[in-house]
């Protein structure tokens, strides 16, 4: 009877220890949570999934105890970071909204935040420099495609780091009192709405 309880004990234990996760690598594991539509919006797998131009890019810690953040360091140049998705224009005609998140900190002004609606400029925001600012932009579904895009559409001197970019449904209790102009900006725990 003890040698029983013993061997059930060790496969109980042996059961319990095994952990699912253990064939993924650490950036793979990104994709079995919701992180949004997206590919790579935490830069764990480099820039894949990103249309990166202008300036030079790297990835670095910014952050402490932080994942990947990517960073442009530019001499005046003008430069574009977006992604843009067609898995949800099957949603185009059910009257719900994406929302765009970002984690942009630039050292200078003149840097952009957008929502696209097939390629277009739908909403836009500038962004203060010094301090990370997270910015949280509502936009319609497109029957084509759907992204997000950081950009300097003039020469722009400096440093922008960016991270956590994330494009998801809204959820069902999303409001958005001032139509979909309505964009909040956290910088420093200060809550703004435009």
């Amino acid at each position: 009877m003890k040698k029983n309880f013993i061997i059930l004990l060790a496969a109980v234990i042996g059961f319990f220890s095994i952990n699912s996760y253990g064939q993924l690598r650490p950036a793979q594991s990104q994709y079995l949570e919701d992180f949004g539509l997206f590919m790579n919006p935490k830069f764990e797998q480099g820039y894949k999934g990103w249309t990166v131009s202008g300036c030079t890019k790297s990835l670095e810690n910014d952050i402490p105890y932080q994942n990947k953040t990517l960073k442009l360091s530019c001499s005046a140049e003008t430069f574009s970071v977006k992604q843009e998705i067609t898995s949800v224009t099957h949603l185009s005609t059910s009257g719900k909204e994406l929302v765009l998140k970002c984690r942009i900190k630039p050292t200078a002004s003149g840097v952009k935040v957008r929502t696209l609606a097939n390629g277009v400029e739908e909403n836009l925001r500038n962004i203060g420099s010094g301090k990370y600012t997270i910015v949280e932009i509502p936009v319609g579904i497109d029957s084509t495609s759907n992204g997000g895009e950081v950009f300097a559409d003039s020469a722009y001197t400096g440093d922008v780091f960016i991270d956590d970019c994330a494009l998801d449904v809204a959820p069902v209790d999303y409001v958005n009192p001032y139509g979909k102009q309505f964009e909040v900006a956290y910088s420093d725990g200060q809550k703004q709405a435009y």
